[in-house]
């Protein structure tokens, strides 16, 4: 499989903590040690997620055999979708969140990363290769995250991360219409 797909998967897949960490500045302006520490949060959790998922995967998605390309464009097609209606929730301003403490942004940080817990699962279905996967979720969760926390809250931001979750839904759905149809992609 191409390296595209599995770094747009990455990419798009870890977008989801941009709206969060973006939420957070309509609290006190946080230090640069506080952000650090809460994008390393976020994307921590999104590498353990996509381990679990692809843990998971492996164990399950063998009872599939023969409708692995069925059950991929099903995962993704979810996912997909559930990104549409975040991003719609993230333009009326109703997921932006509040942290009084760490617990809850672990928690909110594993709300954020159920997609990434789906993916991991399909992931042994699109046959990737995973061994940096964990890594290069971190990465990726951590820069959304430092974007998010970097930026003014404001509607042109909030805008913003709403259409990059509409985005990368779309990516996702058309990485998932091309493997259902065994296309190619790149």
């Amino acid at each position: 499989m191409n390296i595209l797909i599995p770094i747009f998967l990455v990419l798009t897949l870890t977008s989801s903590t941009w709206p969060l960490a973006l939420g957070l500045q309509s609290q006190e302006q946080k230090s640069w040690p506080q952000r650090l520490l809460i994008a390393l949060i976020f994307g921590f959790v999104q590498a353990v997620m996509v381990y679990l998922g692809e843990m998971l995967g492996q164990r399950f998605m063998h009872l599939m055999a023969g409708h692995n390309h069925i059950v991929v464009f099903a995962i993704f097609g979810l996912i997909a979708f559930r990104m549409i209606m975040e991003a719609l929730k993230i333009r009326k301003e109703n997921r932006l969140f509040v942290f009084e403490s760490f617990s809850k942004l672990f928690i909110v940080a594993i709300a954020a990363s159920i997609n990434t817990l789906i993916a991991g699962m399909a992931f042994s279905g699109l046959q990737l290769d995973i061994t940096a996967m964990p890594f290069a979720f971190l990465l990726a969760g951590f820069v959304w995250a430092i974007i998010g926390l970097s930026m003014p809250i404001n509607r042109v931001n909030i805008l913003m991360t709403s259409v990059s979750q509409l985005i990368s839904a779309f990516i996702i759905f058309v990485i998932s219409f091309f493997y259902l149809f065994n296309l190619q992609l790149f």
